[in-house]
């Protein structure tokens, strides 16, 4: 074979292999005339719009059909303008297939100026867009129904360019922190707008979620420009750039006002029950049972004449009992006295070992009367069933006092109970004295 011959069929290879690049392009090719007919049409146009080469060339798009109208049109068009201004031109156009449906797609005609100067023919290339296209539908309808859920929420959003120290926060997030939808914002913004109280816990929690890469929520106050007080409930996430530095924090606010002032109306309606039971256990008791919202509401504790005693079985109940005995007989008190402080003193002890599963119990005087303090870190009192362990003989419940209360409050002077779900505080006081009635 001669040069001449191997450098021909070098050549006719690389025309195949360029033929072939060009058919399995991923974008579609053609090649029209001046009249707009196809000269060529690559294998990837041939299987989007699924026709044959046959149907294709010699044809124009008019011919083939395949666009609508007003498509045929920004197709024609773009090819005259092509031939006769001698420029590149795009258009976005839609095409149809049995198969695929409408796709979408960008066209680029671009003239081959011959020798003369002028364009002899136009390439064209198709990007095919239904994908993306699809893709930005898809995503507009799915930003749609999230602001929908937002705004029927009533939450805000907020972006903070951490490097750049910008922040964007949408109308609602404004309106939340009382600030007008048009006004720039800043972190400085934010900081400005919390209620004293709770800016360095709210600042602190960003930093640490920064510093960890944790998400973080939290309850604060913010001060609007006309000095009202409002709550609010922040969620967010921190975001890092491939080098692990913080780049975003991403985040939510919406207005816990409503729930706030549930809260506090629950709060007080609360207060006001204990302070209404409160008020009628001591009148309905003739002032003996004190029932105590707080420790700070417990009589002064008087000088301890033991060690704490352990309650957690008889043996406990019987020093606590044998302790209070040996106090009464040393300050002189009647046996009556005696008796009734070593009954009360008992039953306040065994609820602390039947109810609670134990406790602690210690003996204070001043000399003129007689302390018994009982403790215990049970469940608490269930505050419904004190009414009737108070006023009813015989009533028991478990988990409350039972009869013991009644036999208590015939036997003591002054009771002060205090009740949480974490412990439950007797304090029985027995004067050395018996006082008069107020009516004698």
């Amino acid at each position: 074979m001669t040069e001449l011959e191997q450098l021909q069929d070098e050549l006719a290879r690389l025309r195949q292999d360029h033929h072939a690049f060009i058919d399995d392009a991923s974008d579609l090719l053609a090649r029209l005339d001046r009249g707009g007919r196809f000269l060529y049409a690559n294998g990837t146009w041939l299987r989007t719009t699924e026709a044959s080469a046959a149907n294709v060339l010699r044809k124009t798009m008019r011919e083939l059909g395949v666009l609508s109208d007003q498509n045929l049109s920004l197709w024609e068009q773009a090819v005259s303008s092509a031939f006769s201004v001698g420029r590149e031109t795009h258009i976005h156009f839609e095409l149809s297939s049995p198969s695929r449906g409408v796709g979408f797609f960008k066209a680029i005609f671009r003239p081959e100026i011959g020798p003369s100067g002028v364009a002899d023919g136009v390439i064209v290339v198709i990007h095919d867009l239904t994908e993306r296209r699809n893709t930005e539908d898809n995503f507009r309808v799915s930003e749609d129904r999230l602001r929908l859920a937002l705004e029927a929420a009533e939450i805000g959003t907020w972006h903070w360019d951490i490097p750049a120290n910008q922040q964007t926060w949408s109308e609602k997030c404004k309106v939340l922190f009382g600030l007008p939808p048009n006004v720039p914002v800043s972190y400085e913004t934010y900081r400005a707008r919390l209620h004293p109280d709770d800016s360095k816990l709210a600042r602190l929690r960003v930093e640490r979620a920064i510093e960890l890469g944790e998400p973080v929520e939290s309850e604060y106050r913010v001060v609007w420009p006309d000095g009202s007080i409002h709550w609010i409930f922040a969620k967010g996430h921190p975001f890092y750039d491939a080098q692990g530095r913080p780049a975003r924090f991403e985040g939510i606010i919406q207005s816990i006002d409503a729930r706030k002032q549930a809260e506090h109306a629950a709060m007080e309606a609360a207060d006001r029950n204990r302070r209404f039971l409160q008020d009628v256990l001591l009148s309905v008791t003739d002032g003996k049972l004190h029932l105590c919202h707080s420790s700070d509401e417990l009589p002064l504790r008087l000088t301890p004449c033991s060690d704490s005693i352990v309650l957690s079985t008889s043996e406990g109940l019987s020093d606590i009992r044998h302790r209070a005995q040996e106090v009464a007989l040393s300050q002189d008190f009647s046996a009556e006295g005696c008796y009734d402080l070593i009954t009360a003193a008992s039953e306040a002890a065994m609820n602390a070992i039947v109810h609670a599963g134990g406790g602690e119990g210690v003996v204070c005087s001043d000399g003129d009367k007689i302390q018994v303090w009982v403790k215990d870190s049970g469940k608490g009192i269930d505050m419904a069933h004190l009414p009737h362990a108070t006023l009813k003989m015989g009533y028991t419940t478990a988990g409350t006092l039972g009869h013991g209360m009644k036999l208590m409050l015939s036997t003591a002077d002054h009771i002060w109970l205090l009740t949480t779900p974490s412990g439950t505080t007797v304090v029985i006081e027995k004067d050395r004295l018996a006082k008069e009635p107020d009516w004698f």
